[in-house]
């Protein structure tokens, strides 16, 4: 798996159906033709809908200039039509323009208005403002307390300021709600963000069985499923979700992205830099390039992989510009790309107090290992993997950490369990690690 997919992203976790928690991982050009309503705010939360995004977009900003009896209404749905743009073509000036919909809604209906409210959370993760999605969440369901998206906003606000029992609490009124696509999708992330793939297996697997007719949204339970059957290294049956993925949307990016992986891991970097050249150029996003680089480093192309390295830190400056606050994501491509060095550690102190999840403190301690402070960042190493026991990248860092400090049992201890964990996390560093212990 690229190791960015639960990074600058299904969020960031991946829990984030709409805002994914992540930049890094690719999401996919615009999909086939869609059945969703040009005013219906809540068919553009659907995980999958990115269908005739333009043609739903251009209908929106006629019926908003016509104003109308649904004017706050249709304002509303603008936003969500430009937060799904955002997303689709990997763009984020749309969050701008999403912004000022949202404002406009609200304007329009001061009072009672749920939907630019819910935008307004989804807006604010969009941001990595997790504690604003949070406001904005609470404040959507306290409008309307019977919505299960506005449950599943503030679950996801949760799990990504560290409070996984608050998370689970807001994931199970979602589902108690409205048992569907999104919220299993949710239940699924956070079980896997626990380790316990054989759960998020079968909580995907019921997600699944909700897409009902779209295939945009079936095709993103597989791309789904595809990525936990990676995590459990059944690389045929990903291979198989992955290939039902793109029958049912062709072009959709997340997917492809992800036969990058399968090809990656099955020693073909040449075939994996040919698929991943050709995506980055329809979606620019940051953990692309960035992936693209690191499998040019494993074909010894230094040049290249420096040139996407230098394309992913110009596209995460690009999502600064639009106030997207810098994230795990942001401090861990720095850190490992040796770049920035001062305000990566900067950004992970201010992350670390602002809160405390197990992705926060691995991305401080790998701000401090690229720094040279090998003895705080050992401490911050071992909260991560104390608060997530099985994941790979954390243990990974814990070793290269350990290793710095001369600490080489230790080191290799848990590289080894970084291996036992996930043994394809990250196509470079799991490289790094075997390279290790075979040494």
């Amino acid at each position: 798996m690229n190791k960015f997919a639960g990074a600058l992203g299904v969020t960031g976790l991946g829990l984030t159906l709409l805002i994914g928690g992540s930049l890094l991982p690719g999401r996919g050009t615009e999909p086939r033709q869609s059945s969703a309503s040009a005013t219906d705010a809540e068919a553009l939360l659907a995980p999958g809908v990115t269908a005739d995004l333009d043609s739903t977009l251009e209908a929106l900003e006629q019926r908003v200039a016509e104003g109308g009896p649904n004017l706050a209404e249709d304002q509303a749905a603008l936003g969500f039509g430009y937060l799904q743009k955002a997303r689709a073509d990997a763009a984020p000036s749309y969050y701008d323009a999403a912004e000022a919909a949202l404002a406009d809604s609200l304007e329009t209906q001061p009072q009672g208005n749920f939907k630019a409210t819910l935008g307004n959370a989804i807006l604010a993760g969009s941001r990595h403002d997790f504690h604003g999605q949070l406001e904005w969440g609470r404040r959507a369901v306290k409008i309307n307390p019977f919505n299960s998206q506005g449950f599943g906003i503030v679950g996801d606000a949760y799990l990504e300021l560290g409070y996984q029992r608050k998370a689970r609490a807001a994931y199970q009124k979602s589902i108690d709600l409205r048992p569907d696509l999104s919220s299993f999708g949710r239940v699924s992330a956070l079980a896997q963000s626990t380790g316990d793939s054989r759960s998020a297996i079968g909580a995907m697997k019921r997600a699944l069985g909700f897409a009902g007719t779209s295939p945009e949204n079936a095709a993103w339970a597989h791309w789904q499923l595809a990525e936990l059957y990676f995590t459990v290294q059944r690389f045929d049956v990903a291979e198989e979700h992955l290939d039902q993925a793109l029958r049912l949307v062709p072009d959709y990016g997340s997917a492809t992205e992800s036969t990058v992986h399968l090809a990656a891991a099955r020693g073909d970097i040449d075939g994996a830099i040919h698929i991943m050249s050709g995506l980055v150029q329809d979606v620019p996003l940051p953990g692309n390039f960035a992936f693209l680089g690191e499998l040019h480093l494993l074909a010894g192309e230094r040049a290249e992989a420096e040139d996407a390295f230098a394309e992913a830190d110009r596209a995460l400056r690009r999502y600064m510009a639009h106030e997207v606050r810098p994230d795990v994501d942001f401090v861990t491509f720095w850190a490992d790309r040796e770049i920035h060095l001062e305000r990566a550690l900067r950004d992970a102190r201010t992350l670390y107090s602002q809160r405390q999840s197990a992705a926060v403190s691995d991305s401080l301690a790998w701000a401090l290992y690229a720094n040279g402070r090998f003895h705080q960042a050992q401490r911050y190493a071992a909260e991560a993997i104390r608060r997530s026991v099985n994941d790979a990248g954390y243990h990974y860092h814990a070793g290269m950490i350990a290793r710095a400090l001369g600490e080489n049992a230790k080191a290799r201890t848990l590289l080894r369990k970084a291996i036992s964990f996930d043994p394809s996390w990250s196509i470079i560093e799991s490289h790094r690690a075997r390279k290790i212990l075979a040494s």
